[in-house]
């Protein structure tokens, strides 16, 4: 009965070879996890990349199509702000912009202002 209980000690101390797979199954499911998630980064910042070019794009060609030169060739200075019109425009009621008619002031007034 002792010699039973021996064996069986010895052989309890060790592991399986099923053990073993499975441990080395899921150590290799975490490994490609990792690079599965390493390459969605990369990718998240090569779209990020290829859109940040395409606004720089934009940018380009709608500065050129406005001022009808390159970026940085004008010799003419950039215009401060866009929220007022030029003074010789005036508002429509359709939002748009038209000349002013000759001898029209084009300052706007409020009700009961002077």
């Amino acid at each position: 009965m002792r010699a039973l209980r021996s064996a069986r000690r010895l052989a309890s101390q060790g592991f399986t070879l099923l053990e073993v797979g499975l441990v080395l199954v899921i150590i290799g499911l975490l490994f490609e996890s990792v690079i599965m998630g390493q390459e969605l980064i990369l990718n998240a910042r090569v779209r990020d990349i290829i859109s940040q070019q395409s606004a720089a794009e934009t940018a380009f060609l709608a500065f050129q199509d406005r001022f009808r030169t390159l970026p940085g060739d004008t010799q003419r200075p950039a215009p401060t702000s866009t929220a007022e019109p030029p003074p010789a425009w005036t508002a429509t009621a359709t939002g748009g912009s038209r000349p002013a008619p000759a001898g029209q002031s084009t300052r706007r007034s409020w009700p009961g202002s002077t």
